[in-house]
């Protein structure tokens, strides 16, 4: 009797470590995808073959196809019936979209973090401006191939900016949002001449804000942030109207 209750321990032991190896997979599947579609590695409405993807990323159907259909539900891969994946179209409707959202949503958590005053969240902030300055000053941005390494540290800045908020729901919808945004910011950086010079000029812009909100001024700081994203949206429009008339060549 002891010998099969030990019989069925060691089988629940193999199949929990099974389920976590899996999860672990799908993880990593979806966090490559992601990044590559964000990055533009796959452009958009690209077809993606999971037979190809699996050969790609070194790992079996399974995880990719359950990354796949999570990206579906984030809305940056596209479902064809009967005909497999596709990475989601880029479209000036979408970007105002995703920026109008993110004014409306960032309001309220600057409003928030900035109601805390927390000495740990400022000295975070601080921090990730610095490393956006002295990869400027190194100038690190001197191609579209470096477009990968812009998006983690302005990722990075807005993670410590906002990320101070309470509800988890304002941080999840937060950064579906800009995840998004982020696309299309990849999309209009591998169109530019000098990356550096955007990134510098992206720098100023945050310590602009930072310098705002570490003095308190928060109709300020608010108002600031809300031309910075209509500025970008803008911007990135035209990235979006170029592509459209390549596509229709």
């Amino acid at each position: 009797m002891i010998d099969v209750i030990l019989g069925f321990l060691a089988l629940g032991r193999h199949l929990s470590s099974k389920k976590e190896q899996n999860q672990s997979l799908t993880k990593q599947a979806y966090s490559q995808l992601r990044n590559d579609i964000v990055c533009i590695v796959f452009p958009q409405q690209a077809k993606l073959n999971i037979e190809s993807l699996k050969k790609s990323y070194n790992m079996g159907g399974t995880p990719i196809r359950e990354a796949l259909n999570q990206l579906v539900a984030e809305k940056m891969v596209t479902a064809l019936p009967l005909r497999g994946f596709q990475v989601a179209a880029v479209t000036p409707e979408q970007l105002a979209d995703i920026y109008n959202n993110r004014a409306l949503i960032e309001k309220e958590m600057l409003q928030q973090v900035m109601a805390k005053e927390d000495d740990f969240w400022e000295s975070q902030c601080v921090a990730s401006l610095y490393r956006i300055k002295k990869s400027v000053a190194n100038e690190e941005f001197s191609s579209g191939d470096d477009v990968q390494k812009w998006l983690k540290l302005s990722a990075m800045f807005y993670n410590n900016l906002l990320g101070a908020v309470e509800s988890d729901w304002l941080r999840h919808i937060q950064g579906l949002l800009y995840m998004h945004s982020q696309r299309y910011e990849s999309l209009f950086c591998k169109q530019i001449e000098d990356l550096n010079a955007y990134v510098k000029k992206q720098h100023r812009a945050f310590k602009q804000l930072l310098n705002c909100c570490l003095a308190n001024e928060v109709i300020e700081a608010v108002s600031m942030h809300e031309n910075y994203l209509h500025k970008q949206k803008k911007m990135l429009a035209d990235s979006v109207d170029l592509l459209g008339k390549d596509n229709a060549r």
